[in-house]
């Protein structure tokens, strides 16, 4: 009896061990000082992003202790990851920076990190699956400008989703600084930017590609000397645009090559890009409200094709 009970108590031990080792908990730490082997609490902080990840709970947090760089990372649920107040870096030559591969209910926030490819890295943050991701104060540096695939921000999805960028800087990368495309006919991706600085790509500043609508405010798209400060490839697709400056592209908006697409257009600012201002396609619809500047331009004026609202 006395063995029994002792090989119960070793076994509900063990488990008590096992089930510790395991527990997740609803807000983890990095810091440059830390070791991915520690339990990512405030006292014992991880090293990386990726490390603390399988310690924090869907739906819990990781924050920053202090500065420095804490690697790429994947991210299949639930997350918040907040670099608030340090230098919060991932150095991504070679690789993505972040991707993003949730559940299609999950909700994924980005705070005050920078991402830096180094001349190498692929996309900056790739977004496969979620419900909502949200990018507030990033900046996404230095893809590899070896292919037109290497954007900033791509988000190429079979679900409905929401992506917001919050006073995002997003400069010097191989292919448009956002790129959205879905298969999902019914439910376009929901493209929401605001105070965003879009330069310097190897293609577009905004390349909306299939079944994507965008909001765009407050934001500059300039110097995207190959592509559109906003293309719009697709049939069917949205942009609002107001209070933008796009200029010092190819074209300041490309619309409809691929067929019909609506653009409304309040307080812009569309100035000294080389081929055209806007460039209309496939009977796209242009419409502006009257006070924006479309002006200084090269090619063919196209201001007398623009609705006028």
């Amino acid at each position: 009896m006395k063995n029994v009970l002792r090989v119960f108590l070793m076994v509900t031990l063990v488990l008590g061990f096992t089930l510790a080792a395991h527990a997740q908990a609803t807000r983890t730490w990095v810091s440059g000082v830390g070791d991915d082997v520690n339990p990512c609490s405030r006292t014992a902080p991880c090293k990386t992003f990726q490390g603390a990840i399988s310690k924090t709970a869907a739906g819990g947090e990781i924050s920053v202790l202090d500065p420095g760089g804490f690697g790429a990372v994947t991210i299949t649920k639930s997350l918040y990851i907040d670099g608030t107040g340090q230098v919060s870096s991932i150095l991504s030559s070679g690789t993505n920076g972040i991707t993003i591969n949730a559940a299609a209910t999950d909700k994924v926030y980005i705070r005050n990190i920078d991402i830096n490819g180094a001349g190498t890295g692929l996309v900056g943050v790739r977004v496969l699956n979620a419900a909502e991701v949200m990018l507030e104060n990033v900046q996404i540096n230095n893809t590899s400008s070896a292919s037109g695939n290497n954007h900033g921000v791509s988000i190429n999805v079979t679900n409905p989703i929401r992506v917001s960028l919050e006073n995002v800087t997003i400069r010097n990368v191989g292919g448009s600084g956002v790129f959205a495309t879905s298969t999902n006919a019914a439910n376009h991706i929901k493209l929401i930017m605001n105070n965003t600085r879009i330069f310097d790509t190897g293609q577009s500043g905004v390349d909306l590609d299939l079944n994507a609508d965008a909001v765009i405010s407050r934001s500059q798209l300039t110097h995207n000397l190959v592509g559109a400060g906003l293309f719009i490839e697709c049939a069917g697709c949205r942009a609002h645009v107001s209070n933008s400056v796009l200029s010092n592209n190819a074209q300041g908006i490309h619309a409809g090559i691929n067929g019909q697409a609506q653009v409304r257009l309040f307080g812009n600012i569309i100035t000294q890009n080389t081929t055209d201002g806007i460039t209309i396609l496939n009977a796209s619809i242009i419409q502006s409200h009257q006070n924006n500047g479309i002006v200084d331009n090269a090619g063919t004026a196209v201001v007398a094709n623009i609705g006028q609202q």
